[in-house]
């Protein structure tokens, strides 16, 4: 259908703690659905982490290497950390020019 948005997520494909296999879903419930029918204990969404094959995932946290994967900011968050960071040297320019 001309102009209609799809959107894809990588979700990992969980067995026994174990990421198995990561696969591009068009939403949790499909990827969830086609994790049981194949087997896997789950299917979790990991845009938000560099996650690959061979990590673990324990507790709601994923691994590497023994090293805990931390989430990656969003676009959104990236944008309103480099504004708040804009703000701040703005503020130092002034500051260091007598102004205020």
């Amino acid at each position: 259908m001309a102009g209609e948005q799809f959107y894809t997520s990588r979700y990992a494909m969980i067995k026994n703690g174990v990421v198995d296999n990561i696969c591009l879903f068009d939403s949790a419930l499909t990827a969830n659905n086609l994790a049981e029918q194949l087997g896997y204990d789950l299917a979790v969404c990991t845009d938000m982490y560099f996650v690959t094959i061979g990590d673990t995932y324990v507790d709601g946290v994923f691994i590497h290497e023994g090293n805990e994967i931390a989430r990656q900011l969003s676009l959104e968050e990236k944008a309103d950390d480099y504004a708040q960071r804009i703000n701040d040297l703005e503020l130092l320019v002034l500051q260091l020019g007598g102004v205020i």
